[in-house]
């Protein structure tokens, strides 16, 4: 009768230590993932879709007596497009919303 409790409670030991072990190598993968996560430009940045016109008319303009100049986001396009803009801790950025991963103008 010793032995079999002995033997269940040997067994139920080595069955929370491999959990245990599932555990931390969950948390270490997680941990991982937001390391590298970290690291991308643009992670934990507050996010819009945008477009920008290139004029508006005064009765519409969001902002009275707004400036009259318009500061093109990027010179080298034709026409204005979309963009995503971006708040972070290090100011506004402006991303193309077509552009492919890791380019930018």
């Amino acid at each position: 009768y010793r032995m079999w409790s002995s033997k269940i409670l040997d067994a139920l030991d080595e069955i929370r230590s491999k959990r245990e072990s599932l555990e931390a190598s969950r948390l270490m993968k997680m941990s991982a993932v937001l390391e590298k996560a970290n690291k991308m430009q643009l992670f934990g940045a507050h996010f819009w879709l945008g477009r920008q016109v290139e004029g508006v008319p005064a009765q519409d303009a969001p902002i009275p007596e707004a400036p009259s100049k318009n500061c093109p986001i990027n010179r080298k396009a034709k026409k204005p497009g979309e963009y995503w803009i971006c708040v972070d801790l290090f100011g506004v950025r402006f991303v193309t919303a077509d552009s492919q991963p890791g380019q930018s103008f």
